[in-house]
């Protein structure tokens, strides 16, 4: 990891996750996705 982490003046942070979701055609594992 090439940044280090930044923390606001009263010690927190924020986590962001980015995912990468795969939609077919509304089977019900694609309704679990949305859900």
């Amino acid at each position: 990891m090439k940044r280090a982490l930044r923390f606001r003046p009263d010690g927190t942070f924020t986590i962001v996750q980015f995912t990468d979701t795969h939609w077919l055609n509304g089977e019900p594992a694609d309704l679990k996705t949305r859900a």
